[in-house]
């Protein structure tokens, strides 16, 4: 490029590189000669264009009339050395001290997350500045690129480039840059001349990606969150549907037989069976209140026990024998031994019960006529454990890791007896509050089941005490005055014919103030047994208002028995503040209303 500057006029004359290599440059050296008195040359420079042009030659010359006198003309004559250049300079790697304004566009380019390249498939030609300048240097040139990034990519970035390349076509693509979790966005076009050799730009897009990736995990989280409502909305559809199924089944059957008691047409056996299923379903459903009480707390994580040193065997035998009937009427065999009898366990008795109950009612429940059912209790050198085993219907293997799910109800097609899919999931919670396991076997479908709890044991130098050795109520019970107060007619009726037959002398009330009268001038009591039909003070300030006469007049001390609705822990310690000794959860059974009471009398605790 020749650029010719005159002192007398401002005008710039610029001369393509073609029109430059057909002039020589002695040709404009001799212009300058002829019309010139003095010419003075100034050392030429090399340097390279910031616009990545060919590196050149630059001569100036100055044109004086005389010396001293004014400029009349200056002149520049560039010449293209790139050959030369090249020769001593190769393009790759790019120069190590590049100028300091191309330094700046490096590192703005640096700055920005961009990347310029220049890439040829035969490995003479590859330039890169920008973010990637340091990532190619000392790299081979074909390589160099495609050695940026993952190597799971790096054989689709070669042949892409090079297809790019050859075929003059655009080129786009994602790509990770190799041991960093950074993204760069490839975008390129193919050029043939002088040479086939691929243009373009990386960009950073690791923030966008990052986004775009979190962005992603939210929607599945998201998706997998909604799918994971609407299964529970459909497990509490489910749930309902079966509640009102359970509760109905035994409704209608009571409703029925009262009906018929009604009538007063019915002998002796009728009316022996009518009562006998009427209990039993009144039983069941005490059970399925009980198993929504214990999810409730459980779910709220107020499942508490109430623990002491029991012999395993103890419970398990109540449980067995109190089920006699009922495998009778299925027509299945129930057996209770092998027994270990020295293991000791620290447990909740009641929650052993129910653990045992929930597990032997299902084996009755699934195992068909003629079949059997076997309770033992084993020891080993850690744990005593309940096995009960049956040889009903058996269980799918895709069936066993669900077993003890909550709401999740093992289907039978040949049993059109469900449950709420309940009772195994309170069994697991209950072993495993007692720092225990359950687990459940079956070799498959029509080969039986067992279910076997292990509770870890504890010292047995100590007489347990939290098992009551049994008694005989008419002895317990014989001659005892008991003050009942109940606002429920026809409990206060039950609970009287109960401690009645055990030969107990038994004053019924309905109400506080009729309860206080009778403390007061019907003496002496030997138990107190009041109801607390809500949670507030009824009954509560009746007995702590007696403990306060005993403390002023220092009479002996009545023990005091609380019956109630109200299961939570909450419940029991206010009745135990109020002066209650013991607190029993209605409905009672009547024998173990019968128990609690001489319990007292005895001055024994009773196990809860």
């Amino acid at each position: 490029m020749h650029r010719s500057r005159t002192a007398s006029s401002s005008s710039l004359r610029v001369v393509a590189r073609e029109e430059a290599q057909s002039t020589a440059p002695s040709a404009a050296l001799a212009q300058l000669v002829s019309d010139a008195v003095r010419i003075e040359r100034a050392p030429h420079d090399r340097a390279r264009s910031l616009s990545r042009m060919p590196w050149t030659e630059s001569s100036f010359a100055s044109v004086r009339r005389s010396r001293g006198a004014a400029l009349t003309r200056s002149s520049e004559i560039e010449i293209d050395v790139r050959i030369e250049k090249t020769a001593v300079h190769p393009v790759c790697p790019a120069p190590s001290c590049p100028p300091r304004s191309e330094r700046r566009r490096v590192q703005a380019m640096a700055s920005a997350g961009i990347a310029v390249f220049e890439w040829s498939p035969n490995g003479d030609r590859l330039h890169v500045e920008g973010a990637l300048h340091e990532g190619v240097e000392g790299a081979t040139c074909r390589d160099a690129l495609v050695s940026c990034f993952d190597p799971a990519q790096r054989a689709a970035l070669a042949r892409a480039l090079e297809d790019a390349a050859r075929s003059q076509q655009r080129i786009e693509m994602e790509l990770r840059v190799h041991g960093r979790d950074e993204w760069l966005l490839l975008r390129g076009e193919g050029r043939a001349e002088p040479t086939p050799h691929v243009i373009g730009a990386l960009v950073d897009v690791t923030d966008a990606k990052r986004r775009s990736e979190a962005l992603a995990q939210a929607l599945e989280a998201e998706r997998a969150s909604r799918h994971e409502a609407e299964r529970v909305n459909r497990a509490h559809e489910e749930f309902v549907a079966m509640l009102s199924h359970e509760l109905r089944g035994p409704l209608s059957a009571v409703l029925g037989w009262a009906q018929i008691l009604r009538s007063g047409a019915c002998d002796q056996p009728t009316l022996a069976k009518a009562i006998e299923v009427i209990e039993r379903n009144a039983r069941a459903q005490e059970r399925i209140v009980s198993d929504l009480l214990d999810v409730a707390r459980a779910l709220a994580g107020k499942l508490l026990l109430d623990r002491g040193r029991l012999r395993v065997a103890d419970p398990v035998r109540v449980v067995v024998e109190g089920l006699r009937a009922a495998a009778e009427r299925a027509q299945v065999e129930l057996s209770f031994g092998p027994i270990a009898r020295d293991a000791f366990v620290l447990a909740d008795v009641s929650r052993v019960e129910q653990i045992v109950s929930n597990l032997v009612s299902n084996a009755l429940k699934f195992t068909p006529p003629g079949g059997r059912v076997r309770v033992s209790v084993e020891r080993t050198t850690e744990v005593a454990r309940i096995v009960v085993e049956d040889t009903g219907r058996g269980l799918d293997a895709e069936v066993l890791p669900v077993l003890f799910v909550r709401w999740r109800q093992v289907r039978r097609s040949d049993s059109k007896r469900g449950g709420l899919g309940l009772g195994l999931s309170i069994v697991k919670q209950l072993v495993e509050l007692h720092e225990g396991r359950v687990s459940a076997t079956s070799e498959g479908v029509g080969r039986g089941s067992t279910f076997v709890v292990e509770l870890p044991l504890v010292g047995v130098t100590e007489r347990p005490d939290a098992v009551l050795a049994p008694m005989e109520a008419s002895t317990a019970l014989a001659g005892r005055r008991v003050l009942l107060v109940d606002e429920d007619r026809d409990a206060v009726e039950l609970a009287s014919r109960a401690l009645r037959a055990s030969h107990a002398e038994v004053v019924a009330t309905s109400s506080e103030d009729d309860a206080w009268r009778e403390l007061e001038s019907g003496g002496p009591w030997d138990v107190l047994v009041a109801e607390l039909g809500a949670p507030d003070e009824r009954g509560r300030s009746l007995v702590h208002r007696w403990r306060l006469r005993e403390r002023e007049t220092g009479a002996p001390h009545l023990p005091a028995l609380c019956a109630s609705v109200y299961a939570r822990a909450v419940d029991r310690q206010r009745a135990l503040d109020a002066g209650f000794d013991e607190h029993v959860v209605k409905p009672v059974a009547s024998h173990a209303l019968v128990a609690a009471v001489a319990s007292l009398v005895s001055g024994a605790r009773v196990p809860r």
